[in-house]
């Protein structure tokens, strides 16, 4: 796969447009992402790393992103961002086959906070999420706000909201597993399953 190195730009998968097969390395930007994914876009077979403190390797309000590897290693990073502070706009968001890796300290590997009277609904199949600190965010900030998680067949272990919010969190789960992935050397980048993985 091509092999893009940017030091403060993004990808962008948007409006319907697909793109595949890449591989994208972001590094020297703070509070950056290096794929967007939204409006209908899609992104598959893509390997995102970021390098920076609170960088999303992945931001995908609203698109697709299958059989693909995010991995944050700075600080606060979020492998997976699907924020939506869109006005008013619901958004539907899809992950399949998806490694979400957050290795940077108080990391998230999937994170989705929900404002201005707005609805989040998140497909989770088929994915790790992997984190330092939460595996799994999830939460709606007023009353208007509503965040819908579905995570089926997927691995992770730690969920997270945020406290004293009013807007509603559902998530719904099927057949996940709670524990740990076995990957060789997630630290050094290579996130494949050692043999005794449960994944």
């Amino acid at each position: 796969a091509p092999v893009i190195f940017t030091g403060n730009t993004r990808i962008d998968a948007t409006h319907g447009s697909t793109i595949s097969h890449l591989v994208i390395h972001q590094f020297g930007l703070t509070s950056s992402h290096a794929l967007l994914g939204d409006q209908g876009g899609r992104a598959d077979h893509i390997v995102v790393t970021t390098e920076s403190a609170y960088a999303d390797a992945c931001l995908i309000p609203g698109g697709t992103l299958i059989d693909s590897t995010c991995w944050a290693k700075g600080s606060n990073g979020e492998a997976v961002n699907v924020d939506n502070f869109g006005g008013g706009t619901p958004i539907t968001t899809h992950l399949s086959g998806v490694t979400a890796i957050a290795t940077g300290d108080d990391g998230t590997a999937v994170h989705s906070d929900t404002a201005y009277d707005n609805t989040t609904t998140l497909h989770i199949v088929n994915t790790i999420l992997e984190s330092v600190a939460t595996d799994l965010f999830v939460s709606a900030s007023g009353s208007n706000d509503t965040a819908t998680a579905y995570v089926d067949h997927s691995a992770y272990v730690s969920f997270g909201t945020e406290e004293g919010e009013t807007g509603s969190v559902n998530i719904h789960n099927t057949n996940n597993l709670t524990t740990h992935p076995h990957l060789r050397d997630p630290l050094g980048g290579d996130f494949r399953e050692r043999p005794n993985d449960p994944t």
